[in-house]
């Protein structure tokens, strides 16, 4: 398993991290993102052999989630 391209994000003022996953069968993205006093992981693989043409769609998906998208439920 490979964390590459890590680069520091802003999501909504929140701090955190983004990075691609690669391992032999999956491809992903990965974020971190601290929410309070707790650090939020998504994490969306697709298997390797499809990561270009789910590309958007596992950006769409980590896009998705947001540090106050809970709010209020």
């Amino acid at each position: 398993m490979r964390l590459q391209g890590v680069r520091a994000i802003d999501v909504e003022g929140t701090a955190g991290l983004e990075g691609a996953l690669t391992t032999d069968d999956a491809h992903g993205l990965v974020r971190l993102v601290t929410v309070a006093d707790a650090t939020c992981v998504i994490v969306g693989e697709v298997p390797r052999a499809q990561a270009r043409e789910r590309a958007d769609e596992l950006r769409r998906f980590v896009d998705s989630f947001r540090p106050g998208s809970a709010a209020g439920r």
